[in-house]
């Protein structure tokens, strides 16, 4: 089959979630905290000034890809939650356009393939004009531009103290999605990198990810808890856990985030 190595990702990747949460903001977090741990350790214990670049390199790298992750997860998150998985794969068409044979689609229907998977590998999460687009798709236009117009609320007790990006959040953090690229692929052995830029793109990054999970629970968490408010017990239990889960992640994440600067 001509889509053979879709395949093989997918279900690569299936292997891969299951081993995450099902919330993303909690995946994106254990990453980082790994990250920061060992670079505040060797910052620390290493005098050695090539090691410490080499460090804060790899840091770079462990940072995009935690970011690069996250907004999968966010992705296939939207799809399992959405109150009406049809409405969003109705939305998807704008987002891919692919063929598959007679016996591909075989391999979808009885494979245990989900039409999301195939519409999320071909996205692009390290692009944040791809990103724009596929979260303006999923869940409102412009979806990107919104987060600097808006003030983010994390959890009800905090609800007089709202926190805004940076004026300059996006081009910071394009940025650092190219510093990330270039390493890998046009690595420039006499690059200067300090401890205090990474730093500042570091803590933007955490910033931008949970203005998105601030927006993520909004449109798709908490009218799903609300709506489950009105059902069965069990529902109603289920949809306290999620709602404790979200405000829980939020209150870490903003913490975390002003914790460091």
């Amino acid at each position: 089959m001509k889509n053979e190595e879709l395949f093989v990702r997918i279900r690569k990747r299936h292997i891969n979630k299951e081993k995450r949460d099902i919330f993303p903001y909690l995946n994106f977090s254990k990453k980082i905290d790994r990250s920061e741990r060992l670079l505040h350790l060797i910052e620390r214990r290493i005098k050695d000034k090539i090691s410490l670049k080499e460090a804060r390199i790899q840091f770079v790298i462990s940072d995009i890809t935690a970011f690069e992750v996250y907004f999968m997860d966010l992705f296939q998150a939207t799809y399992l939650f959405s109150t009406c998985q049809k409405e969003f794969l109705d939305k998807c068409e704008k987002l891919v356009d692919k063929k598959f044979d007679f016996q591909e689609l075989k391999t979808i229907i009885f494979g245990g393939y989900e039409l999301s998977d195939l519409v999320m590998e071909h996205q692009n999460f390290q692009n944040l004009k791809s990103i724009d687009k596929v979260f303006s798709v999923l869940i409102k236009e412009n979806f990107l531009d919104s987060l600097s117009e808006r003030d983010f609320i994390i959890t009800e007790e905090d609800k007089t103290d709202p926190f805004r990006l940076d004026k300059n959040w996006y081009s910071n953090l394009e940025y650092y999605l190219k510093l990330r690229h270039d390493l890998i692929h046009d690595f420039d052995p006499k690059l200067r990198i300090s401890q205090e830029e990474i730093l500042e793109l570091h803590l933007n990054l955490i910033d931008v990810i949970l203005a998105v999970d601030t927006v993520f629970a909004d449109e798709i968490f908490k009218p799903i808890v609300e709506k489950s408010k009105k059902k069965t017990v069990k529902s109603k239990k289920t949809s306290e856990k999620i709602s404790q889960c979200i405000f829980a992640c939020q209150k870490a994440a903003r913490l975390h985030s002003v914790s460091k600067k």
